[in-house]
């Protein structure tokens, strides 16, 4: 064996010493990603429902909506479900107001106004 390291593979925009090389003057290009013309999960789920139920999708949707409730109702009780519907609501009213579409903050205070 001998005492003398073997060379590592330099990089470039890399120097001698492995560092990033400053002296470079090329722009780093930045990866480019390429999305394929394919239609997404939700949209190939979406495209199913109106298939398989024209004209009720709404209700296959809140039919959904519904057994997922009742497992949670069975899974962790109804107390704890409405907790966590309670924490949704809350996260999805914060979210519209960032977005600047308060939609349930503005129900909630057309609610509780005295304007009725």
């Amino acid at each position: 064996m001998s005492d003398t390291k073997s060379p590592t593979p330099r990089i470039d925009g890399q120097g001698k010493d492995g560092k990033a090389d400053k002296s470079t003057d090329q722009p780093v290009e930045e990866p480019t990603y390429e999305y394929p013309d394919e239609p997404g999960v939700f949209e190939r789920a979406s495209d199913w429902v109106r298939r398989t139920f024209p004209g009720h999708e709404n209700a296959f949707v809140f039919g959904v909506i519904g057994f997922l409730i009742a497992v949670f109702i069975f899974a962790i009780g109804f107390f704890q479900t409405i907790f966590v519907a309670i924490l949704v609501l809350i996260g999805v009213a914060i979210g519209q107001q960032i977005d600047g579409d308060p939609k349930i903050i503005n129900a909630l205070r057309h609610l509780f106004s005295n304007d009725r």
